[in-house]
């Protein structure tokens, strides 16, 4: 087993290197830098548009520094910023360190809003969330600020992102239930691969290889030491917590929910709606949303962006 020791000396002070992406099409140097301030400026609109303007600068601020980390020099600082956000007309206070993954994260849920979806049309007003995969609760702040009456119950392998999650918590005087596990096939332990992109973090050994062998991703730069942790299945975490149902069970759990959903999976029939990330890198898309369909779930037409929607019914 090789040695995963993290650090940042094999990162250049100013690069573009870490501008492509997987399955990039061949792109010059001044495409791909064309393709960041691109998006960055329509972040930075899109910005313009939810954000109340007392939000704005902030928001733009840390925009901006996530895009310039990508061409000139990745953050992976672990200090921490806080900031204040609305998700509609609730505002929530976000703690973050000052990195590319947690940035990332930040956009995806505050800016891009990968977790919109016309929940009233197709469930009852939710009183339970489940967040696998919860990274440092920005996932769990946009559900609760959208569903302030809802119990919410939020599970992460990582300690390091568990511990900001309590934070995250306390800041918005949120009462969640946090599970610090993995989620897996069987009740027990397992590897966790971590490294400082903490978002691709994973327990699939064939998906953290993968990525740390990818010329153009900071996980091989960034690797930290294997750790053991603790592993549940749904179904037991859910009776632990004496939940009967989930009207909203998101699942992000990078390349693990090949192996969570398949086999014998009971506890499915006590989820309304679920919305996940499927990794169709390193899993078998198709092998997922055949296990949902069997399992009663219609996949919901038109998302555009990395997650996908699972009504039962």
């Amino acid at each position: 087993m090789k040695s995963r020791t993290g650090g940042t000396r094999n990162i250049p002070l100013l690069t573009s290197h870490y501008l492509r992406r997987d399955g990039d099409r061949p792109m010059t140097r001044g495409q791909l830098v064309g393709r960041e301030l691109s998006e960055c400026v329509g972040e930075l609109q899109r910005a313009a548009r939810v954000f109340r303007p007392r939000y704005l600068a902030p928001a733009f601020f840390w925009i901006a520094a996530y895009h310039a980390g990508m061409f000139l020099h990745p953050m992976v600082s672990r200090r921490t910023s806080t900031i204040s956000l609305n998700i509609g007309n609730t505002v929530v206070r976000a703690r973050f360190r000052h990195n590319q993954s947690d940035l990332y994260i930040l956009r995806e849920n505050f800016v891009q809003r990968i977790y919109d979806f016309d929940y009233a049309a197709n469930i009852p007003p939710p009183t339970t969330i489940v967040d696998l995969g919860a990274n440092i609760g920005l996932s769990a702040l946009y559900f609760q600020a959208r569903f302030p009456a809802a119990r919410l119950l939020a599970v992460e392998p990582v300690a390091d992102n568990a511990e900001l999650l309590r934070v995250n918590a306390r800041l918005n005087d949120f009462n969640w239930l946090v599970e610090d596990a993995a989620i897996g096939a069987v009740d027990g332990s397992v590897t966790l691969y971590p490294n400082e992109w903490w978002s691709s973090s994973s327990t699939s050994a064939d998906v953290a290889q993968a990525r740390e062998g990818g010329s153009d991703r900071l996980e091989g730069t960034l690797k930290l030491p294997e750790v053991p942790v603790r592993c549940v299945t749904v179904g037991d975490l859910l009776d632990r917590h004496g939940i009967e149902t989930v009207d909203i069970l998101k699942m992000d759990i990078e390349g693990a929910e090949a192996e969570v959903l398949r086999g014998t999976t009971p506890w499915l029939a006590r989820v309304r709606l679920l919305i996940i990330e499927i990794h169709r890198k390193y899993v078998d898309e198709a092998a997922v949303v055949e296990h949902l369909s069997r399992a009663g779930f219609r996949r919901v037409a038109g998302r555009s962006g990395p997650t996908d929607v699972f009504v039962r019914g």
